[in-house]
């Protein structure tokens, strides 16, 4: 039994690493395409999509979509000179992206309350 626990532990971690190098990719990708986008038109709007794509994986998936299609219209706006289009959308990847952390922890305490009122109720 504590080789099959070792060996979980080993996947887990094995998946973490992998997560955290597939991040830092993401994120260094993201700073350079940011900054080619920067030189050309001079202006510099974040789009927050290494953390809707965070979100998405980790929090809540129906919340987290808008918030990466939000963070991949704000490249292609700087590109095309809308620098207000690419605030606006960089706002709204923002606003998503806090919605879908907000209803994953909400989530997460509707389960907990639930699950410590199941085994409160079982108990007596």
């Amino acid at each position: 039994m504590n080789s099959i626990k070792f060996l979980y532990a080993a996947y887990i971690a094995t998946w973490l690493t992998h997560g955290f190098y597939l991040v830092s990719l993401v994120s260094r990708y993201t700073r350079w395409r940011q900054m080619k986008v920067a030189q050309s038109s001079g202006v510099y709007v974040q789009n927050h999509l290494v953390f809707a794509i965070l979100v998405t994986i980790l929090c809540c998936l129906p919340a987290g979509v808008p918030a990466i299609l939000y963070a991949a219209q704000v490249n292609g706006k700087l590109q095309a000179g809308d620098i207000a289009g690419a605030r606006t959308a960089s706002k709204k990847a923002k606003m998503w992206c806090w919605i879908s952390v907000g209803a994953s922890l909400a989530g997460g305490l509707v389960y907990l309350l639930i699950a410590v009122g199941v085994a409160g109720s079982t108990s007596r």
